[in-house]
């Protein structure tokens, strides 16, 4: 069993490594859908997200459960760009993107660290962003 999760592992790092290479993503252009999470309240109903580290390829964020109750969210997130007043979806790059379905639980009080890699993005223009996790997010520019 531990050999077929490590083969699997081993797999995934093949694919994704083979994906490496400088991407930029060009929004000028691109036809962008309005996010459906566009009326997001700021509050985040207890959850916070801090961003606490930011490069050109990714996201640190601090996951806090302010809440009474446990909390969980998986790996999957999705970016957003403001413009024109409105947030819309950030296009990924062409290519076969999935994530690995692990669910994570923040006891109330409880803080966790992630990081995000935005390879399926490409490096991201200037701009207001967004990072949502599970209906919960934090804003970050990107100059």
């Amino acid at each position: 069993m531990k050999k077929r999760w490590l083969v699997l592992i081993i797999c995934f790092m093949i694919i994704c490594l083979l994906g490496c290479g400088k991407k930029e993503i060009s929004l000028e252009n691109a036809t962008l859908e309005r996010s459906p999470l566009s009326d997001l309240q700021d509050g985040n109903g207890g959850i916070e997200i801090e961003i606490v580290e930011q490069t050109k390829r990714g996201l640190t964020v601090q996951i806090t459960n302010n809440t009474k109750n446990w909390w969980g969210y998986g790996v999957s997130y999705r970016l957003e760009v403001f413009q024109d007043g409105e947030w819309y979806k950030v296009p990924t790059l062409p290519g076969e993107w999935a994530f690995i379905e692990i669910w994570i639980e923040l006891e109330p009080g409880q803080t966790n660290e992630e990081a995000y890699d935005f390879e399926m993005y490409g490096e991201l223009p200037s701009g207001k962003y967004r990072i949502i996790i599970e209906d919960h997010y934090a804003e970050f520019e990107v100059k």
